[in-house]
């Protein structure tokens, strides 16, 4: 992962394979609108065949409530 200079995540197509191996094409090509991407991101546990505790569990909140705070900072951005 990389960070953007404006400390966004800079995501990819290899990001978006990590956070969704089965079809990454589904977090590349969805809406910016739809939260898609940032839902995937506060339920990941697993990445680059790491486990990890999901941001969702890190802060104490649910999933839906990580992702719409992710979106609301614009602290991921996409291509």
């Amino acid at each position: 992962m990389q960070l953007h200079s404006k400390g966004q995540l800079r995501c990819s197509d290899v990001i978006a394979y990590h956070l969704d191996p089965n079809n990454p094409d589904r977090l590349l090509y969805s809406p910016k609108e739809s939260g898609e991407r940032e839902l995937a991101l506060a339920r990941c546990t697993r990445f680059n065949n790491q486990h990890l505790v999901s941001l969702a569990q890190q802060f104490g909140v649910s999933d839906s409530a990580m992702a719409i705070r992710l979106k609301e900072l614009e602290l991921v951005r996409w291509p």
